[in-house]
């Protein structure tokens, strides 16, 4: 399968019935996809042995697509940053880190019309250009390294207080038997949510449930999650705790 269908496949069950109901004109999230292939590729900048890819990119929109995309905005910047680094490793670019996306809006844009400027920040923090500030082979950022026993976990703050380590790269919640982590809540939804870890981070994402997830008070599309932080689905809460 190839990456852009991959991509439109996750887009398609993260947000199902809000998706198909929001895109029906203008700016559609693919495209952005798309674009940001186009623009990562015209804008590779060459070392002395490798072949950078721009790692800071600015999306801009028409305010009419800017307020669309505002509702699943978080979540849509995730899978546009894992996109890009799978295509970048695909295309045998280098990335310095993760990509930064940001969307933002131009009234001179048109419904659907989308431009995007790009660049490559250093490890120092500073805009490199083709002639110089790219790092050497040696000066590079090393490629992240293979993720090692979990130090996370979630706690139901119900009884029995049941622990559940997050070993793996993706957990999964919800009614479903096939969960990670399953819910016998009637409030909580088939597939209600998961939580992604990248390098040292844990990032919950919410799978278009039904009635919503709940960091805090707060209801939340894409958090990264902090140690104590305590997370609602339905009526059913967890702590997200970590050594």
């Amino acid at each position: 399968m190839s990456l852009l269908k991959d991509f439109e496949n996750k887009l398609e069950s993260l947000f199902e019935g809000f998706f198909a109901k929001s895109f029906r004109s203008g700016l559609h999230p693919l495209e952005i996809a798309k674009k940001l292939t186009r623009t990562m590729e015209e804008n590779k900048m060459v070392s002395v042995s490798r072949v950078y890819a721009p790692n800071s990119y600015t999306v801009f929109v028409s305010p009419r697509d800017k307020q669309k995309l505002t509702a699943f905005e978080a979540g849509l910047k995730l899978e546009l940053q894992e996109f890009l680094k799978s295509k970048a490793k695909e295309e045998g670019l280098t990335i310095l880190g993760t990509p930064e996306i940001e969307i933002v809006d131009r009234k001179e844009l048109a419904l659907g019309e989308i431009k995007i400027e790009s660049k490559l920040v250093t490890p120092q923090g500073l805009p490199a250009d083709r002639q110089a500030g790219l790092p050497d082979d040696e000066d590079a950022s090393p490629e992240p390294e293979e993720l090692g026993p979990s130090r996370a976990s979630l706690v139901s703050l119900g009884d029995p207080g049941e622990v559940f380590p997050l070993v793996k790269d993706t957990v999964t919640i919800g009614r479903l038997e096939s969960n990670d982590i399953v819910v016998d809540d009637p409030e909580v939804s088939r597939v209600h949510a998961e939580i992604r870890r990248s390098k040292d981070q844990f990032v919950l994402v919410d799978l278009g449930s039904t009635n919503g997830t709940l960091v805090g008070k707060r209801r939340v599309q894409a958090e990264r999650l902090k140690h104590k932080d305590v997370l609602s689905l339905g009526k059913t809460d967890f702590e997200f705790r970590r050594e």
